[in-house]
């Protein structure tokens, strides 16, 4: 039973920084869940204040992750984070998606050239520029808390963050890598290049952006989970049966006077992923 009512306001789309978290203290969390709020927590601004860093660490800490450390890439707008933790041995690395009032994340998003990757096919220009600006950070925190002191790595992100730790995933091959809201990154042979990991793609019912880059240029590498109208996460949801919910979906869909006006937008915002995968 869902616990968060759907969000259909601009804030929640807008300015999805979170105040608090849904971890609780001893909670047992799948690494889908521990991923996905991950990309949510991605979005605190800690390189502005550190009082902001305090309220990341705490919210991580409750989900057991006491080890954290920030990368950052101003240049780009690029951040995110790695977190550890010893009783889960799990190591997470999770990236922020756009925010859009910065120009720099615009300037990614729009530079949609495919250019070769390293490790095959064709990737999207600004997603690759982005992940390779925190690259060296990554590489060098995996090597103090990937393998061996972790069991699983978890590479995570919502929208554009999703996108970096899907090109970042090619490089490092996490055990899993878990995204909420995330556009298509790279041609056939770059998802090709993801074969071996645990992919765990959420889309939530019409999400706009789950939809972009267009085919056949671009691909997902893999089937989404999809997430319907109601909240029910869909494992394996049959093509038409998806096209029917998204067509209910925008058929029954009436915001506030203030809302997000299409459901295609409102679908985006982190918190109507959560609340269906931690309920």
């Amino acid at each position: 039973m869902l616990t968060t009512p759907y969000d259909m306001s601009t804030a929640a789309l807008l300015h999805p920084d979170p105040i608090s978290t849904r971890f609780v203290s001893g909670g047992g969390y799948t690494d889908d869940q521990v991923g996905a709020e991950c990309a949510r927590l991605a979005y605190v601004r800690f390189e502005t204040d550190s009082s902001l860093w305090n309220n990341l660490t705490s919210f991580l800490a409750q989900g057991g992750f006491i080890t954290v450390t920030p990368f950052e890439a101003p240049a780009v707008s690029t951040f995110g984070f790695g977190a550890f933790s010893p009783v889960r041995r799990t190591s997470v690395v999770a990236f922020r998606g756009t925010q859009p009032e910065n120009w720099e994340n615009w300037r990614t998003n729009l530079s949609a050239f495919l250019v070769p990757w390293s490790k095959g096919g064709h990737v999207h220009d600004g997603f690759s520029a982005a992940a390779l600006a925190v690259s060296d950070q990554v590489s060098a925190w995996l090597e103090a808390y990937g393998a061996p002191i972790s069991e699983s790595i978890i590479f995570a992100g919502h929208s554009l963050g999703g996108a970096v730790a899907t090109v970042l995933a090619t490089l490092y091959m996490p055990h899993s890598l878990v995204t909420i809201g995330t556009p298509r990154v790279g041609d056939t042979d770059f998802c090709d290049a993801l074969s071996g990991i645990n992919l765990r793609r959420y889309q939530n019912c019409a999400d706009l952006v789950t939809n972009v880059p267009p085919r056949p240029a671009y691909k997902h590498a893999t089937r989404p989970i999809y997430i319907d109208h109601t909240g029910n996460v869909r494992e394996k949801a049959p093509p038409k049966s998806i096209r029917i919910d998204k067509r209910e979906a925008r058929q029954t869909y009436q915001p506030p006077l203030d809302g997000v006006p299409l459901r295609d937008l409102a679908d985006h915002a982190p918190i109507n992923y959560l609340r269906a995968i931690i309920p």
